[in-house]
């Protein structure tokens, strides 16, 4: 090119340059980000209802929130096409995550106390969300005909009296709930005993399914229904957050100064029991079939499994995510 032709170019703001082609986004790289992308558009839009809620002194409304997100997440996998985005099918998980997130950052900037009596009967874990099952009435001895009685024991399930090897459920009641609330895969000890194999022996006492049973169709807590047995995490997050805190390791709303034989009232915050021994959760174990993880509140608490015909405590819980 002439030094003529140039200067023209330049004076005119010509600039010739070459410019690599742009790489192209992988469609699973894509619908990853598209999802990063409604997921902070959720928990934002959570976030932003809790604000409007404190303002209102009124109870935040996620519908629109969550109804987007179920609507977005598969909308990404259609377009991206079966088997593309490296996540599928996971709105409902990555929702109740993403809560659990919302949920505990609502609490903290609220500057409240984690657990709050309901005067129902019921406590709530503003930290998770979850709504526990009170006790009362501490005094070493069952009472049978009260759920609430904080000494009542309970086996996971029973053995067949004719093939003592199989754990079983009592009735079809208890083993509907069992196979609905189970934590897992492993469901031994939610079926009902077989022909030749006789009845289920619970040793004399209600198995935890058949607790929520009652619970929920006959009790109705607290006017819900809903009751379920906790996994082994829901159970695990009730140990207090002050190590100091022993025999139980647990909070004092579940822990009260009036706990003892007297503690009768559940609209009294301070009377409310908890056994410092085991407790039961929905959640088998997958190392050894013929147990269940159980959380012991004695001292820092402790998870183990034991057999699932063995007594121990149980508090029913409801909601979360």
């Amino acid at each position: 090119m002439k030094p003529s032709h140039l200067a023209t170019l330049l004076t005119f703001g010509f600039v010739l340059t070459w410019c690599a082609p742009a790489s192209a986004v992988e469609p699973a790289t894509k619908c990853e980000a598209g999802k990063l992308k409604e997921a902070a558009k959720y928990l934002s839009c959570r976030l932003k209802a809790d604000a409007k809620a404190v303002t209102k002194s009124a109870s935040a409304d996620y519908s629109k929130c969550d109804e987007k997100l179920t609507t977005k997440f598969p909308a990404l996998e259609t377009k991206a096409g079966a088997g593309v985005c490296p996540t599928e099918g996971d709105a409902s998980t990555e929702k109740a995550a993403l809560t659990i997130d919302e949920t505990a950052t609502a609490w903290r900037l609220s500057a409240e106390p984690r657990f709050v009596d309901n005067g129902n009967g019921t406590i709530t874990d503003r930290r998770t969300n979850l709504t526990w099952e009170k006790k009362i009435k501490l005094d070493i001895g069952e009472d049978p005909l009260n759920e609430r009685d904080a000494d009542n024991r309970y086996v996971w399930a029973g053995r067949c009296s004719l093939n003592t090897s199989k754990f079983c459920q009592p009735n079809i009641d208890a083993a509907g709930r069992c196979f609905a609330q189970i934590d897992g895969d492993y469901a031994a000890g939610c079926y009902l005993c077989g022909a030749g194999e006789g009845t289920c022996d619970t040793n004399g006492r209600l198995t935890i399914w058949t607790f929520i049973d009652v619970l929920n169709d006959v009790d109705m807590l607290a006017g819900h229904n809903d009751w379920r047995i906790p996994t082994i995490r829901e159970l695990e997050s009730m140990r207090s957050d002050d190590m100091n805190l022993l025999h139980p390791a647990i909070d004092v709303a579940f822990n009260g100064s009036q706990c003892g034989a007297a503690c009768a009232n559940l609209a009294l915050p301070e009377c409310s029991c908890t056994r410092p021994l085991m407790y039961w959760s929905a959640t088998p174990s997958g190392f050894y079939a013929d147990g269940a993880w159980y959380v012991d509140f004695y001292d820092s608490g402790s998870d183990c499994y034991p057999y699932k015909d063995d007594a121990n405590f149980v508090r029913a819980v409801r909601g979360g995510s």
